[in-house]
């Protein structure tokens, strides 16, 4: 499908590409987001008549919309919640949910399992308008920092590049705040990494999740970062100003943030959310 050109409309105005049948025309949906007022366009392709219906939505209305997801890291502190959190929202057709083991979820989530090394090989069972990356690993659990690289970086990358092969248009990344491509730090620089390389695919909109301490009930113990909640209650008056995005927070609020993002109108094109845009964002799920 041919993509209409930004400059052809007006800011500040979200549009959906979707499709009006008749008997003249079939269907191919493809939600497309537009700026601009709305404008009906018809083209032929691939033989087959294809007429596309360009709807304004208005921010702040809620409109039902209803959308296919793709998830990888579903198994893990931020992906098990963003699960409860999609399984109650009424805009989605059908989740898809990328794992290397069956997961003991509801069974309106559709299972594609798959050592992730493999993932070109499930390709096409990945088709969604909207994917969320929670992948991610810690140095002790990798082994190695090629291993850990291998996750955090190389399954990630390769499942934004399949996901916006297969159409996605909106990408939701779990990174971490002081991702940057040229830090000191390891992980923070392959973080960083991952951002700048994701967001070479030139979506048509990314949005960048950078917490810092994650909360939350943990299938495994992590000492180090049991330690730290504990200490961020004695030093949470630290938490203001500049210091606010290293504010340490629950993998709950990070997973309904992304839930959110996913269903409300575009503002930009990339958008990197810290603590207090994570925790703005959290509210507003299921109002």
């Amino acid at each position: 499908m041919d993509k209409l050109s930004p400059e052809n409309f007006e800011t500040n105005s979200l549009l959906r590409a979707v499709d009006a049948v008749d008997e003249s025309y079939t269907t191919s949906i493809d939600p497309i987001l537009f700026r601009g007022p709305c404008k009906r366009q018809s083209k032929t392709e691939g033989g087959e008549n294809v007429k596309h219906l360009l709807l304004r939505i208005t921010p702040g209305i809620n409109v039902n919309i209803k959308l296919t997801a793709v998830i990888s890291g579903a198994s893990g502190l931020i992906g098990l919640q963003l699960l409860n959190c999609l399984a109650v929202q009424p805009n989605w057709a059908s989740i898809i949910v990328l794992t290397r083991r069956k997961l003991d979820i509801p069974e309106r989530f559709t299972q594609v399992i798959t050592d992730l090394d493999r993932m070109d090989d499930v390709a096409s069972q990945l088709k969604a308008d909207v994917a969320f990356c929670c992948l991610g690993t810690t140095l002790k659990q990798a082994g190695s920092r090629s291993q850990f690289e291998r996750v955090d970086y190389g399954y990630a990358l390769r499942f934004a590049q399949i996901t916006q092969k297969q159409g996605a248009h909106h990408f939701l990344l779990v990174s971490a705040v002081g991702a940057d491509p040229d830090a000191a730090f390891f992980y923070s620089r392959t973080k960083g990494r991952l951002e700048r390389d994701v967001a070479k695919l030139d979506w048509q909109r990314l949005t960048v999740m950078k917490p810092s301490l994650l909360l939350g009930q943990r299938q495994e113990h992590r000492f180090a970062e049991h330690m730290a909640a504990r200490l961020s209650g004695l030093i949470k008056p630290l938490w203001h100003g500049r210091l606010a995005i290293y504010h340490p927070i629950e993998a709950t609020q990070v997973a309904q943030a992304m839930a959110q993002k996913a269903i409300e109108p575009a503002t930009m094109r990339q958008e990197n959310l810290f603590y207090p845009q994570i925790i703005q964002s959290a509210r507003r799920f299921g109002v």
